[in-house]
Formats: structure tokens, C-alpha cells, sequence
């Protein structure tokens, strides 16, 4: 049983990280500026990606996936940057959590076999575990390629663009409705 406490006190910390992207700021006394700003939530998508990939390849008692799908290594927890998951792993906002995913979908798109991969027809989130075989693997993977500001920068810029455009054209037929 004291296993089985120790296993919940770990998930319950990873999924219940100390700090946020705002406290971090404060605590390291940085001037506020947009650049710190990113640069505190990159560090914070990093570390959030840590964690998840920790909690992706536990086992069971057999050695097998307990929190992806063993065949189709379809991701089975609420991910951070879903549209939901955000608010379980209280990491971001609901628009960093979309510029989250923006990058990670930019990954699937390019030369490196990212660590989560996206299928556009079933819209779900898969681990590559054959290409990332264990959890070693996996933070080798996210210690090589970490988040970068500009990737952020990009998603973020994307998002906003996209929300601008929608509000422009929600404007717009209203004043043609009158």
C-alpha cells in the first residue's frame, strides 16, 4: 500500500508542478518583458513535457504501456495543450495551451520523428514508442530538441492572427446585418 501512496504522490507532483510560468518570473526577479515572458513559458512547456513523458511509459506488473494504448499508442490521459487536459495539468492559459500544441504539430510536420505524433483522421495524440523504445529515450529526445522561443513565438503569432481574423469577420457581419 505505501507503493501504491508513493506512485499518487509522484503523479499527483508531476501533474501539480510547484511553480508557474508567472511565478517563476517573480521569483527570479526578471524584468517583465515579452522575451522573459516566452522565455518562461518555453521552460515551462519543457518541464511540462518531462513530466508527461514520465507518466506516458510507466508499466504495468508485465512491462506493458499503462497510459498509452499498447497497439495503437494512442496517448490515453488528457494531454496539457488539449482542450480540456489544459486545465487538468494547470500549466497555461488556454491560448498558450494552443500555442503548445501549434508547435508540437509543427514538429509532426517535420525531417525528426518527433516524440508525439498526431493523427489527422482519428484527431489523437500518439506516442512514438517505436522510434523513443523507453523513457530514456524520450527526454533524450526532449533534451536534443527543446522548445524554442521561436517556435513559441511563431504558434502564439498564428493564434492570435486567427483569433484577429474571426473577430474582424464577426465584426464585420454584424455591421452588414444593420
Amino acid at each position: 500500500m505505501e507503493i501504491f501512496g508513493k506512485r499518487l504522490d509522484s503523479i499527483r507532483d508531476a501533474l501539480t508542478p510547484s511553480t508557474s510560468a508567472r511565478q517563476r518570473m517573480a521569483q527570479e526577479n526578471v524584468e517583465l518583458s515579452r522575451l522573459a515572458y516566452y522565455r518562461a513559458l518555453v521552460s515551462v512547456a519543457d518541464e511540462t513535457l518531462f513530466k508527461l513523458v514520465s507518466i506516458l511509459y510507466e508499466v504495468d506488473d508485465h512491462g506493458v504501456l499503462v497510459n498509452v494504448d499498447p497497439v495503437t499508442h494512442r496517448i490515453l490521459l488528457p494531454l496539457p495543450w488539449g482542450d480540456e487536459g489544459w486545465r487538468i495539468w494547470k500549466m497555461f492559459r488556454y491560448n498558450e495551451a494552443v500555442a503548445l500544441r501549434g508547435v508540437l504539430l509543427a514538429r509532426v510536420k517535420g525531417d525528426i520523428i518527433p516524440i508525439f505524433d498526431y493523427n489527422e483522421v482519428t484527431r489523437k495524440w500518439m506516442l512514438s514508442a517505436d522510434a523513443y523504445t523507453n523513457v530514456d529515450h524520450a527526454q533524450a529526445y526532449l533534451k536534443a530538441f527543446p522548445i524554442l522561443i521561436s517556435e513559441w513565438r511563431k504558434s502564439a503569432d498564428n493564434y492570435r492572427n486567427i483569433k484577429a481574423t474571426a473577430m474582424q469577420n464577426h465584426s464585420k457581419g454584424k455591421a452588414n446585418s444593420r
